[in-house]
C-alpha cells in the first residue's frame, strides 16, 4: 500500500511540476507584477524543490505514524544546515539563483535521508529507475527552460512532460480510469 501510494504521488508531484515548469512565463506575466517578473527565473528549481519537498513529507509522515521522530528531525536539521551552506557557497556566486538553488538541493537531501532512514522500519518498494529518469528529466526541463529560446524551449518541454506521461502511463491511466468512475458514479 505505501509503495502504490508514494508512486502515485510521485507521479502527481513530477508531472504537475512539468506542467507548471511549461507555463511558467506566461503564468509570471499575469500573477507578476511588472517590477517582480524576473523571479520566473526561479521557479524552477523551486518547483523542484517542491516535489522533493511533497516527497519527503510523505516519508516524514511514516515517521511520525511509528513515532520514530528523531529520524524526522535528524533529516530536517542535516537539511537546514546544508541549505545555509549551499547559501553561503551559492549566492556570492549566482546571486539570487544559488539561494533557489540551495533550497532545491537541501529538500533532494532530507528526501534522500528520510527515504534511507525508513527503510529500517517499513519495507516498501520505489522504481528508482523510472524516477531517477523523471526526476532528471524535470533538472533538464529545468535548464531548458532557464536557458532555451522561448518557443523551442517550449516544444522541448512539452517533449520532456511526453517523456514523463510515458514513463508512467500507467499512474495516469489509472488516476483517469477512477476519475471517470468517480465521475459517473455521482449523483447530480
Amino acid at each position: 500500500f505505501i509503495s502504490t501510494m508514494y508512486d502515485f504521488y510521485n507521479f502527481f508531484l513530477v508531472f504537475y511540476c512539468s506542467i507548471i515548469i511549461i507555463f511558467n512565463i506566461p503564468l509570471a506575466k499575469i500573477l507578476y507584477g511588472n517590477g517582480f517578473f524576473i523571479a520566473w527565473k526561479y521557479v524552477p528549481p523551486l518547483l523542484i524543490a517542491v516535489v522533493f519537498g511533497g516527497l519527503s513529507g510523505f516519508v516524514g509522515s511514516l515517521f511520525l505514524a511509528i513515532k520514530a521522530t528523531k529520524n524526522f528531525s535528524k533529516a530536517t536539521v542535516v537539511g537546514a544546515i546544508s541549505n545555509i551552506v549551499l547559501n553561503i557557497i551559492l549566492i556570492p556566486l549566482v546571486g539570487v539563483m544559488g539561494a533557489a538553488i540551495a533550497t532545491m538541493i537541501s529538500s533532494i537531501i532530507i528526501w534522500s535521508i528520510r527515504l534511507f532512514d525508513l527503510k529500517q522500519y517499513v519495507s516498501f518498494h520505489i522504481f528508482w529507475k523510472k524516477n531517477l529518469i523523471s526526476y532528471t528529466l524535470l533538472l533538464i526541463q529545468s535548464g531548458v527552460s532557464l536557458y532555451g529560446f522561448y518557443w523551442v524551449s517550449v516544444f522541448v518541454q512539452i517533449a520532456i512532460l511526453l517523456i514523463i506521461i510515458v514513463l508512467n502511463r500507467y499512474h495516469l491511466v489509472c488516476l483517469i480510469k477512477k476519475s471517470v468512475m468517480l465521475l459517473y458514479t455521482m449523483d447530480c
